[in-house]
C-alpha cells in the first residue's frame, strides 16, 4: 500500500522557498497522522487535516461551491504551524508507547517548523497538501 505524505504549500512561490518545502519528505507525518490527530484531540488542538487546503483548479473542476472553498481553502499564519508542530513534537516525545521511527518523525516535524520559520521571515502564509 502506498503511503500518504503531508507537505507545506506557501501562498507565494520563490525558488528558495520551493526548494525548502520540497526537501521535506512528509511520509512519516502521513504514517503517524492518526496518532497525532488523537493527541491533538486530547489537547484541544486543531487536527492535522484542519490545515489542509485543496488546489483551487481542482475545487473548480469538482464544482465545489465558493462558500465551501473559502472555508476549506484558507491560508494560515506561520506562527500557527510553528506552535502546532512544536507542541506535537513535545507530545510525541512524552508518549509511553514505542513509536516506530520516533527520531525520524521528530526530525521531520522539526523540518516543518524550520520551513515555517522561513515562511514567517518572508511574511508568507501556508497550508498543508496531501500526496496520496
Amino acid at each position: 500500500m502506498m503511503g500518504v505524505a503531508y507537505y507545506l504549500i506557501a501562498n507565494q512561490s520563490t525558488s528558495t522557498i520551493d526548494a525548502t518545502l520540497t526537501a521535506i519528505d512528509g511520509k512519516l507525518i502521513g504514517k503517524h497522522a492518526d496518532l497525532m490527530n488523537q493527541l491533538a484531540n486530547l489537547q484541544d488542538l486543531p487536527l492535522l487535516d484542519d490545515f489542509v487546503g485543496m488546489d483551487a483548479a481542482l475545487l473548480e473542476a469538482l464544482d465545489v461551491p465558493d462558500d465551501v472553498v473559502q472555508v476549506d481553502n484558507q491560508w494560515f499564519e506561520p506562527e500557527q504551524g510553528i506552535e502546532w508542530f512544536s507542541t506535537m513534537m513535545g507530545l510525541l516525545a512524552q508518549q509511553p508507547q514505542h513509536i516506530e521511527h520516533i527520531d525520524a518523525l521528530l526530525f521531520e516535524l522539526q523540518q516543518f517548523v524550520d520551513a515555517l520559520q522561513i515562511l514567517q521571515t518572508n511574511h508568507l502564509q501556508w497550508r498543508l497538501g496531501i500526496d496520496y
